[in-house]
């Protein structure tokens, strides 16, 4: 399967650029329940268009050997996470393509159950199938499990049997069974071997199937399956009906919520200690001691019927589905909020994190305080909108700053909220930036660069030396040097009052220069519409698509605390080392590993404008 990516980072880099805001002084939790639940996991479909030759999953097993197996319609299909392989009788590897049941034994055997001819063992590569000639009592297979000493079970359409020692051994109504019609059979659990026959519920005692009272009630319908649970409990599943657990002589019932009636159920309880259920109407977990619908509406399409479920070692869980092939619900890395968790808009222009570490997000209508779990927003400030909040930024004194338009906002560190009179500029405020010394900076987009230290404003144009009016980023080195960067100008650098600017013919990848960051090393990092540009040793060196980026045009960077560096751009977040960037100038290596996060991973939009942050944010 694909290889685990880190969680908390990526949550860190997504759920701020992507938090929205709420109506005008109102404070809510994020969402519903089901919605923070949703947050959680992203849902993917291997259907007939993606290679997946097969309908109606059955069973899901993930092997020893890492592939994922699984019993379907048309015989046995093995996915190694990229590809699908079909066994069947084709293939000559079955004697019947319809298979039901699937189970590996201790010794790493894969057992496969077909619902006519019989039952094939899978090991070393080699197919091997017993039918009613070597002993089975039927060769149509319902159900196969294996018990804490190694035996394989299977129930029947004329009996259960058990597999030991190279010999069948059958157990029908001469045994002890209501029914020869065994419909699940459960052995994984120390509490002993347990069929489903006739409606009732067995357990083997002494060699015999003996049915076990008071547990199941004649208007509960025919048992359509029964697990093993971590500790050693029975989950009893009906056909359409409620779901029970049997531990020892305790029996606690479920309600399945607005259950449809339809078809089989399963319950599958995963290492993690979930247990969910797979219906006739989707995918159920419990919760609050109830079978509760899982939110489906982030797949994009429902999940239909759910025949099995499977929990890999990467976590994520496995649906089979009976039409709509294969899904794979696994834990998103990015969790997502959007107009849905009570938010007014989905376009996000700039993140930022106060001295109290609260979380502030600019939107395209207003901007949105994240605190304790909550938000806060304002969308208007006595009745003039707030739009288009592109920069936010903390002033010495902590009063918070915000460039809205041509406008800039401010929070005051006393609580009052009010509208600059002092600034009447007409350009849009593109960034808002305090430098070490606690000057604020304002980047505009066409009327250039502003410095205003206390109350004085000094501003900075083209015939001042700056690259260009349209300014995109600021950022103050250590060295105590001040480095713009421009729209269609490339970089100007301010030192002792005088400004020296670089361009493409200095080495920049573009230009077009939208961030800027400073490294732990020293180095300076731009972000360009003609990739990742790094100032070193007074050297520009650019990496592009040829050295192993996803695209050209970067939007925004960011250092964590791992050594990696996180580049924004139009297939989302992307990740890569540090030390490939010199082990790359070095020719140790030919080209630079990169990670990419999109929308499998959780986020909703691949197109990321930035990744910026005022420092780590642990809460999140």
């Amino acid at each position: 399967m694909k290889k685990q990516k880190p969680t908390a980072l990526i949550e860190m880099l997504v759920a701020i650029p992507l938090l929205l805001c709420c109506h005008p002084s109102r404070s809510v939790a994020l969402g519903s329940d089901d919605r923070r639940e949703l947050l959680l996991y992203s849902i993917d479909f291997w259907q007939e268009a993606h290679g997946f030759p097969s309908t109606r999953i059955r069973n899901i097993v993930q092997a020893q050997d890492g592939y994922l197996w699984m019993a379907s319609y048309s015989g046995l299909v093995r996915f190694d996470g990229v590809s699908f392989t079909l066994f069947n009788v084709k293939t000559g590897s079955l004697k019947y393509d319809e298979v039901w049941g699937l189970k590996e034994d201790k010794e790493g055997g894969l057992w496969i159950g077909t619902y006519g001819g019989g039952l094939t063992l899978l090991k070393d590569g080699h197919f091997t199938t017993f039918t009613t000639a070597d002993g089975l009592p039927d060769d149509a297979i319902r159900s196969l499990d294996v018990d804490p000493d190694g035996n394989v079970w299977a129930g029947t359409l004329r009996g259960a049997c058990r597999y030991s020692h190279g010999s069948f051994t059958s157990f029908t109504r001469r045994d002890g069974l209501s029914n020869d019609f065994v419909t699940a059979i459960c052995a994984a659990s120390p509490q002993g071997i347990f069929a489903a026959a006739a409606n009732k519920l067995h357990r083997l005692v002494d060699g015999k199937f003996v049915v076990q009272p008071g547990i199941i009630e004649e208007r509960e319908g025919r048992i359509s399956n029964l697990s093993a649970g971590a500790d050693g409990s029975i989950w009893i599943a009906f056909e359409g009906g409620p779901v029970k657990r049997l531990k020892g002589d305790l029996v606690e019932t479920y309600v399945v919520e607005k259950a449809s009636g339809v078809g089989d159920s399963r319950v599958y309880e995963d290492r993690q200690g979930a247990v969910w259920m797979g219906s006739g109407d989707g995918l159920r977990k419990l919760k609050n001691g109830k079978f509760e619908l899982f939110p489906q509406d982030r797949a994009g399409t429902g999940l239909g019927v759910v025949l099995s479920l499977c929990l890999d070692r990467e976590r994520s869980l496995w649906i089979g589905l009976e039409t709509n092939g294969l899904a794979r619900l696994k834990q998103a890395q990015a969790a997502t909020l959007t107009e849905e968790e009570g938010l007014p808009h989905n376009s996000v222009l700039s993140a930022f994190q106060d001295s109290r570490g609260d979380i502030w997000v600019g939107t395209a209508i207003g901007f949105s305080k994240w605190s304790g779990g909550k938000i806060s927003s304002h969308t208007e400030l006595n009745g003039f909108p707030i739009r288009h909040v592109s920069s936010i930024a903390e002033d010495k004194e902590g009063n918070l700053w915000f460039g809205a338009g041509g406008q800039i906002f401010k929070i005051m560190k006393d609580g009052r909220f009010v509208k600059d009179p002092e600034w009447k500029r007409v350009f849009e405020i593109k960034t808002i930036y305090r430098d070490s010394l606690g000057r604020m900076w304002i980047g505009t987009d066409g009327e250039g660069l502003f410095q205003i230290e206390d109350g004085r404003v000094t501003m900075y144009r083209t015939q001042d030396g700056l690259a260009s009016n349209q300014v995109r980023g600021i950022l103050y080195d250590r060295r105590g040097t001040l480095w713009v960067t421009t729209f269609g100008g490339g970089v100007s650098r301010l030192a002792d009052g005088k400004f020296t600017t670089f361009t493409t013919k200095d080495g920049l990848g573009s230009d077009r220069v939208v961030a800027v960051h400073e490294a732990e090393d020293g180095s300076l990092w731009f972000a360009t519409r003609g990739g990742l540009s790094r100032l070193k040793n007074g050297r520009f060196r650019t990496y592009t698509i040829q050295e192993g980026l996803p695209v050209n045009q970067i939007s925004g960077i960011l250092e964590d605390g791992k050594r990696n560096f996180w580049f924004s751009c139009s297939q989302g977040l992307v990740r890569a080392r540090k030390a490939d960037f010199n082990e790359l100038d070095e020719g140790k290596i030919t080209r630079i590993a990169c990670n990419t996060y999109g929308v499998g991973d959780g986020l909703r939009l691949q197109r990321q404008r930035s990744v910026e942050c005022a420092k780590p944010l642990n809460s999140l």
